[in-house]
């Protein structure tokens, strides 16, 4: 992995990205979408870690249950614990029972 500290990668690294992207797009993908650009890679990138960082939350300061597949998997005896969490923590509210795909790959890096 490219990533330094924090995940955070070089401007040479986005540029890799959007060349790939572009390069790996299919025709349907082509005619629905512009290109991808270094901007753009980095703006996405910034989204995935910052959606990291809050499932990373969720999983480690909640006590509740988590699964990449289906988020925090709330149930009635747990929605007290949910709301006073996404009281504190609002961005985290997606992951009532919505997982994160991503995560595993991520923490990998």
């Amino acid at each position: 992995s490219t990533a330094g500290d924090g995940l955070n990668f070089s401007k040479s690294t986005f540029n890799q990205a959007a060349v790939y992207v572009n390069s790996n797009s299919t025709e349907e993908q082509k005619k629905t979408r512009s290109d991808k650009t270094p901007n753009s890679c980095k703006n996405k990138w910034s989204n995935l870690k910052t959606t990291y960082t809050n499932v990373v939350c969720i999983k480690n300061g909640s006590g509740l249950t988590w699964s990449d597949k289906d988020g925090a998997g709330i149930l009635p005896e747990s929605q007290h614990v949910w709301e006073d969490l996404v009281k504190a923590h609002p961005a985290i509210s997606p992951f009532h029972n919505k997982g994160f795909i991503h995560f595993s790959k991520i923490k990998s890096m």
